[in-house]
């Protein structure tokens, strides 16, 4: 447990963001301060609401009522008496220990969007609004879904559109920070460059969900299109049976393939960072390599819906990544090459005999 007692606030943020994210916080450590303050800070408040929506800490109906405090103190002026109520209503829960512990800080993270600037607070206000967006699908989940096993979307369209809510935005969010806090935005076209963020973010979070595929099948949650289901003639059901499951890996391809073209935005995104801008760069630079270490994980399996497999990228290949970035970083030939690399890798798994 973290002793507020003994740690300025800004301390406090810093081990909730090593304990709830380690790859999120080394981008955040490496990025100029007056960006990662209000990063790091809008990550956090996000992590709590999705803490509140999506985990089994409180009961579904006890969910939709935090969710939306949450929501209107946000919308609204801060009231610390409700967000004393929503601290008070997870304490003393003694599972998702961390998770437990951020929403116990929740009225020093609060503290800490007072205390920014006028311009940052809007910004970090105005991002959360929109997850909002996303977090609200999840919570609709929650409540028509109880124990049966759904699926969410109809489409990759409207998947599409979920990864806008609850990641593409983020991209927007960050492009944002950039232009205000940085000299590195001075040559940018802004929509352009916001419209990679967009298809950057989105690129994670598509990574995310085929990574978590099984995971989120034993929680009870599909996010695989039910149009992909049809084509492939499988249910839910099927995702769970270690006879039938492998059946899924052209729906795992297709995903795959859709993450990859996102990625080729995320990359001009990277290039565009001028080379003196090395920290941003950087932090642009390891979630990329990181989510395509990730898919060449799940695009190397057959029976990727496995839930004894573990499908992310290693500590000690985050070392190696980590260090291979500190020479490459200055040469946008040599970070293409990587990329590329990682890509062919990926497509190489893709397209193989099976």
């Amino acid at each position: 447990m973290i002793d507020k007692s003994l740690f300025p606030q800004q301390c406090i943020q810093r081990a909730l963001l090593r304990k709830l994210s380690r790859s999120f916080y080394l981008t955040l450590r490496i990025l100029p301060s007056s960006m990662g303050g209000p990063i790091g800070l809008a990550y956090l408040l996000a992590k709590a609401i999705d803490t509140i929506t999506d985990s089994d800490l409180i009961p579904v109906q006890s969910r939709s009522k935090y969710f939306l405090k949450f929501k209107s103190i946000l919308a609204n002026r801060t009231d610390p008496q409700a967000i004393l109520e929503i601290r008070e209503e997870f304490r003393d829960k003694s599972r998702h220990y961390d998770e437990v512990i951020l929403l116990n800080c929740l009225p020093e993270l609060f503290s800490i969007l007072e205390r920014e600037s006028s311009d940052n607070q809007r910004r970090i206000r105005s991002l959360l609004t929109r997850l909002f967006r996303g977090m609200e699908m999840d919570l609709n989940f929650c409540r028509q879904g109880g124990t049966d096993y759904r699926v969410i979307f109809r489409d990759w369209e409207e998947l599409d559109r979920y990864t806008y809510y609850v990641a593409g935005c983020v991209g927007e969010f960050w492009t944002e920070m950039v232009i205000i806090h940085s000299t590195s935005a001075n040559d940018w076209n802004i929509n352009e460059m916001t419209a990679c963020g967009i298809r950057y973010g989105k690129a994670l979070q598509l990574t995310n969900i085929l990574r978590d595929a099984s995971a989120d099948l034993r929680f009870g949650r599909c996010y695989l299109p039910q149009s992909e289901l049809s084509e492939t003639k499988l249910t839910i059901e099927d995702l769970l049976d270690p006879a039938l499951r492998w059946k899924s890996r052209p729906i795992m391809v297709k995903g795959v393939a859709l993450a990859l073209d996102h990625y080729v935005f995320a990359e001009k995104y990277l290039i565009k960072i001028p080379r003196k801008s090395v920290r941003l760069r950087l932090a642009t630079l390891w979630p990329i390599l990181i989510g395509l270490g990730t898919l060449d994980k799940i695009s190397a399996i057959e029976d990727w819906l496995d839930p004894l497999l573990t499908l992310k990228v290693t500590r000690k290949w985050i070392y190696f990544m980590i260090m291979g970035s500190l020479i490459c970083i200055f040469s946008n030939k040599l970070l293409g090459f990587w990329i590329a690399k990682l890509r062919k890798r990926i497509t190489v798994n893709l397209c193989g005999p099976r």
